[in-house]
């Protein structure tokens, strides 16, 4: 019964596959963007230690999340922001979609923003719950103090697990802030 159940439900989803990608003859699934909100976001630090970093809501705009810390965060203290990808494996094709490009939006409010930024750009993926591979890594400083959209291409990475964007922050005075807005994540087929 199980297994009969299977196979309908599997069937069912290939027929929409099969016919939900063109319209009026035009093929439709070859690239999606998603976007996400950074409100989901949580902070970490590698190691035992306690985090520095104090996530909130952006009460200016009520959209954004704002990041501070309630000490100097160095490099080296390898703190991180981390937001869930919840991605799709396939498009309506049943082809599997691969990971074209991460785009951040973000803007540092800091007298001197060459000591608050975000150092690093990481993509995370997970299956089982003891390990995670590290699919893409970008370690270019964004210091940008006017709001700006940031793209990071990555390294046609093909969706087979969980993913986790991670924000590497560095933040050099505690009254510095960075600003993270919308997350897009590009995939293509």
């Amino acid at each position: 019964m199980r297994n009969s159940l299977l196979k309908l439900l599997l069937a069912s989803f290939a027929v929409v596959c099969q016919t939900a990608c063109t319209r009026n003859g035009v093929e439709l699934c070859k690239r999606q963007d998603i976007w996400f909100h950074p409100m989901t976001a949580h902070a970490d630090r590698a190691g035992a230690a306690p985090t520095l970093l104090v996530l909130k809501n952006d009460d200016t705009f009520g959209s954004g999340l704002i990041i501070t810390a309630s000490a100097t965060v160095l490099d080296s203290d390898l703190e991180w922001v981390n937001v869930d990808l919840p991605l799709p494996v396939f498009n309506a094709e049943c082809k599997p979609w691969r990971i074209d490009s991460i785009e951040v939006c973000y803007d540092v409010i800091s007298e001197a923003p060459e000591r608050t930024f975000i150092s690093q750009v990481r993509l995370t993926e997970m299956t089982t719950p003891n390990v995670a591979f590290v699919r893409h890594d970008d370690g270019t400083d964004l210091h940008s103090t006017t709001p700006t959209c940031y793209r990071s291409d990555v390294a046609d990475v093909p969706v087979n697990g969980a993913y986790a964007l991670n924000l590497r922050i560095v933040i050099g005075k505690v009254e510095d802030r960075i600003r993270v807005g919308a997350i897009r994540i590009v995939l293509k087929a």
